[in-house]
């Protein structure tokens, strides 16, 4: 909408990358690696919860600076396509 209200090229492109961004390293990053990291921890019982924190931390601490990495870029790439 965005886009054809104000006939702007650039702000199409901001908001394509921005988009991508989003999908691929939020909704695919979450789908693909930090829900099946919380299904494994929700089928593990409470009595290993020591050895099953030091498998999962990691992995899922990894996953989400990533995910929140992308967020933030998108973010800021739709914020400028809207300002300039």
């Amino acid at each position: 909408m965005t886009y054809m209200s104000r006939n702007d090229p650039s702000m199409f492109i901001f908001a394509l990358f921005s988009t991508i961004l989003y999908l691929l390293g939020v909704v695919i990053i979450t789908s693909l690696k930090n829900v099946p990291l919380n299904n494994r921890l929700e089928k593990s019982s409470s009595e290993d919860y020591d050895e099953v924190f030091l498998w999962y931390r990691n992995p899922w601490n990894f996953w989400h600076n990533i995910r929140t990495l992308f967020g933030f870029v998108s973010f800021l790439l739709l914020s400028i396509g809207l300002v300039f």
